[in-house]
C-alpha cells in the first residue's frame, strides 16, 4: 500500500482532507499510465495552484548519483564540523590537516 498510486501516502483525496498540502511537485516514482493516473489525482484534489510549479515540472533536472566513497568522506568531515562546533578553541588548521590525510587514505582505496 505504501507504494499504490492512490494509497497511503499518496492518496491525494485524504491528504486533502487532513488538510494537508496536495500539488506540490513530487519525485517521479511513476512511469507511464501510473504516472499519468497519480498526477491527475494530484492536480484533482490539489490545495494550491500547481500553476505555480508549471516550469519547474517542465524542465526537470536529472538525478546524480552519489559518487564512491562519498559518505566515508562526509564521515570525516563531520568529524571536521563538530569540533569546531564544540569547542571555541579547536586547532582549525590542525583539523582540516588530519581530515585531509583522512579522506586521502579513503579516496586512494577507491
Amino acid at each position: 500500500e505504501n507504494l499504490t498510486v492512490g494509497k497511503g501516502q499518496f492518496d491525494w483525496a485524504r491528504k486533502k482532507k487532513d488538510d494537508l498540502p496536495v500539488g506540490l511537485p513530487q519525485p517521479n516514482f511513476w512511469l507511464n499510465e501510473s504516472k499519468k493516473k497519480d498526477d491527475a489525482a494530484r492536480l484533482e484534489h490539489a490545495t494550491m495552484p500547481v500553476e505555480n510549479f508549471k516550469s519547474f515540472m517542465d524542465n526537470p533536472v536529472p538525478g546524480m548519483a552519489e559518487p564512491p566513497k562519498a559518505q566515508e568522506v562526509y564521515k570525516v568531515l563531520d568529524n571536521v564540523m563538530s569540533g569546531l562546533l564544540t569547542n571555541e578553541d579547536a586547532d582549525i588548521d590542525k583539523l582540516l590537516s588530519t581530515a585531509e590525510q583522512q579522506v586521502n587514505q579513503v579516496l586512494a582505496t577507491q
